[in-house]
């Protein structure tokens, strides 16, 4: 899948400008598709409106439709949009519910309709053997992901989590169908200073200007559907991803199995996200919060006026104290716990509590395992999903107002 340009920050702390060029999502509901032709042919439409662009492509099958018949029957539609777009079949994303069909049979249906090509599965397997075996013999297989974080949280107490049956194209991002992001990366590693130590001041800089950034490049950004130009206006979604936490580890020669370490990285992680919720808090009061929030603030009309008007001064006394110009901010990725460009050593591991601090994941081609043994394997996926199950109770609980 092509890689779409990030804006980063560099080694001499400035921003890297973003490219517009975004990925597209679409949902697809086999259900729906196998019985209603006009369904079917307004995807293929959609489908090809996004290949002919030129732009990246991921498609989500709905749980209704994760059976054979119904990825079968969103492969053979895919097919046609592709034919009729001369566009490389291996190039198109598809992202399954896991749990539904065994894992093995899904990756034969999508080799078989469109070639090898990026598949994710979202969830995991559940007490499935077989399905985790399937994975550990394709673990060397780059285009065969688990997404495990089917939720997005959010930076405001107020919005609840979303959905995330969707993984971006090009920025890997799992997320809701449709959802429009402007991603920008914060690398850990290019902040260590001469003496092994990380430059604070110069990172939570760096973190403002990027809140600072993003959005201004959120006002020029264009998006390639009407779904994603809403989504945009309404949610104002930006991706910071931080990165190279491992790599940050083992250039400090730090012990990632030691408990003192873990806790010294979740308090860097968790001071930069409060700079970046700050930022947030800070230019919702100067240029406007999100519209997702008076949105979320709407009921029903009361017959007792008082009843109503109170409800209304409750809640804005909420937004005031709490809103953002942004539902979402900080996005890490589980492989990143572990040291770029070197065989993933599994006590880097011990990191994944990092996750919680997280509102999205990315969910990259992961690094070489060839050290870790079957029980690692699963064991890593599973403790990355309970962790990043676990935020939404933590954020109703302890995230500041």
């Amino acid at each position: 899948m092509p890689k779409m340009p990030k804006m980063a920050v560099s080694r001499d702390h400035t921003l890297l400008g973003a490219n517009t060029e975004r990925g597209v999502t679409l949902a697809a509901d086999a259900m729906l598709l196998a019985e209603s032709p006009a369904a079917a042919e307004h995807f293929v439409q959609q489908a090809l409106d996004v290949l002919v662009a030129n732009r990246p492509l991921a498609v989500s099958v709905l749980p209704t439709g994760a059976t054979v018949a119904g990825v079968t029957a969103v492969g053979a539609l895919l097919r046609e949009a592709l034919a009729a777009a001369d566009a490389d079949p291996g190039d198109v994303a598809l992202t399954v519910p896991a749990g539904h069909v065994p894992v093995q049979t899904l990756w034969r249906l999508r080799c078989d309709a469109l070639g090898a090509g990026p598949m994710f599965f979202t969830g995991g397997p559940r007490d499935a053997e077989a399905d985790w075996r399937v994975l550990w013999g394709l673990r060397t297989e780059p285009h065969v992901r688990l997404a495990a974080a089917t939720e997005v949280t959010s930076a405001c107490r107020l919005l609840t989590a979303e959905h995330a049956a969707a993984v971006v194209p090009g920025i890997e991002l799992q997320a809701p169908v449709a959802s429009a992001w402007v991603r920008c990366e914060i690398g850990l590693p290019d902040f260590i200073d001469r003496s092994g130590r990380v430059d604070e001041p110069q990172l939570l800089s760096a973190a403002d200007r990027a809140v600072e950034t993003a959005d201004a490049e959120l006002a020029c950004a264009e998006w390639p559907t009407p779904r994603m130009r809403h989504d945009a206006w309404l949610n104002r979604r930006l991706a910071i991803e931080v990165t190279g936490i491992g790599t940050l580890v083992a250039e400090r020669g730090l012990d990632p199995a030691d408990f003192g370490t873990l806790l010294d990285v979740g308090r860097l992680v968790a001071r930069l996200r409060s700079v970046l919720v700050r930022k947030s808090r800070r230019l919702a009061a100067a240029r406007g919060a999100l519209p997702a929030l008076e949105q979320a603030g709407r009921m029903a009309p009361l017959q007792d006026r008082r009843l109503q008007d109170g409800w209304q001064r409750h809640w804005r006394r909420a937004v005031d104290a709490a809103a953002v110009r942004h539902r979402n901010l900080l996005v890490i990725s589980p492989w990143s716990l572990f040291p770029a460009g070197e065989t993933a050593s599994y006590p880097y591991a011990n990191l994944a509590p990092v996750l919680r601090h997280a509102d999205a994941c990315t969910f990259p081609a992961p690094p070489d395992l060839s050290a870790w043994t079957f029980g690692e394997f699963v064991n890593f996926h599973r403790q990355v999903a309970a962790v990043l199950q676990q935020r939404i109770h933590q954020r109703q609980i302890a995230e500041p107002a």
